[in-house]
């Protein structure tokens, strides 16, 4: 082979290299797409309410009335379509199928690829057979990957969230709570407005069902303006809690750090928060107000730079514009509110 030939023999190596993964990245998303349609059959089915659906940053709600389109990110779960649950007959409401539906939707798109591959599909069109399996190994890769009870990193599975729910009446009783504080979050209804008893504080934090009511605690705390309980909440929260997931560790840890800010401002503590880990976290979430308002209160009240300060609300404005959550939006509003009245009150005091 001749010094030409093998360079176009590289060259067309790293195009089909290249158009493998493209075809991967494109199979990714059709079947983000697949899995959470799977979702919103299966929960309509059963009886659900449409919340919200998004794949990657593009999310959809129901918005007085009308589809919106909104801007969201949760790097963890590329896509999610949210559902508000019907009500319970004798304490019981259906779950194990919304929760594997998008599994098997994935599962069913597959079996019919395999018979669109065999009309389609010829021995002289070699990408479109690469194509086509691309398609059929994602699809069950990430059917298997959600429908199989599988520990990963960041929120448990579908399987595994099933799995969980049919054992305990109380992890059951949490998610369906969730699910109708989330309907209430994308209709506007602040969590200090909501039902009393979905934010009711638990003693034993130890299992899943507790861990959720407790972050639904904080939330209200934090929804009431109880700063100081909603610290010592979770100082209290993040000992007890040794396996808390890495997800939850972290979002707490920004929340404890905000608190410090507008409290104390201790800069050993504050300095001692910021971890590199937690800087990537932070920037991971840039699509989430409470991460922009920490980063507006550490610049405002800690660095003093006014610039970086102006910088970060103006992001925050911005991304106001697209956001899903309008109760959550008039919380930050506020806390960014609290966050200026402080410096006010800080400079008066410094001159």
């Amino acid at each position: 082979m001749s010094d030409g030939d093998a360079v176009i023999m590289n060259i067309a190596y790293v195009v089909l290299f290249a158009i493998f993964i493209a075809f991967f990245y494109i199979a990714v998303y059709f079947h983000t797409v697949v899995h959470e349609f799977g979702h919103l059959v299966g929960g309509l089915l059963s009886g659900y309410k449409f919340i919200s659906f998004r794949v990657n940053k593009m999310m959809f709600i129901i918005e007085n009335g009308a589809l919106s389109r909104k801007k969201y990110s949760v790097p963890e779960a590329k896509g999610h379509c949210m559902m508000s649950p019907p009500e319970p007959v004798d304490g019981k409401f259906p779950f194990v199928f919304y929760l594997l539906s998008g599994s098997l939707m994935n599962f069913f798109v597959c079996i019919g690829l395999l018979a669109l591959a065999r009309v389609v599909v010829v021995e002289s069109v070699p990408y479109i057979t690469l194509f086509f399996h691309s398609l059929f190994a994602v699809g069950v890769s990430l059917g298997l990957l959600n429908i199989l009870p599988l520990k990963m990193k960041g929120p448990a599975n579908d399987g595994l969230t099933a799995r969980l729910l049919t054992k305990s009446f109380e992890a059951r009783e949490s998610y369906r709570i969730a699910l109708l504080v989330i309907a209430g979050m994308t209709q506007g209804i602040r969590f200090k407005d909501m039902p009393a008893e979905w934010f009711a504080a638990l003693e034993s934090l130890g299992d899943v069902a507790a861990v959720n009511a407790s972050l639904r605690r904080f939330d209200f705390l934090m929804d009431t303006h109880s700063y100081t309980e909603a610290k010592v909440f979770v100082e209290r929260f993040l000992a007890e809690n040794r396996h808390l997931s890495k997800l939850h560790k972290n979002e707490l840890t920004c929340e404890l750090l905000f608190l410090e800010i507008i409290g104390e401002r201790r800069l050993d503590v504050i300095e001692g928060f910021i971890t590199a880990d937690l800087l990537k976290y932070i920037k991971s979430r840039k699509y989430h107000l409470s991460k922009l308002r920490l980063v507006y209160a550490y610049e405002k009240l800690v660095s003093r730079d006014c610039k970086r300060a102006s910088a970060a609300l103006d992001r925050f404005n911005r991304h106001l514009l697209r956001y899903p959550y309008a109760s959550e939006m008039e919380l930050e509003r506020e806390l960014i509110a609290a966050i200026d009245s402080i410096s006010v009150s800080t400079e008066a005091v410094l001159t």
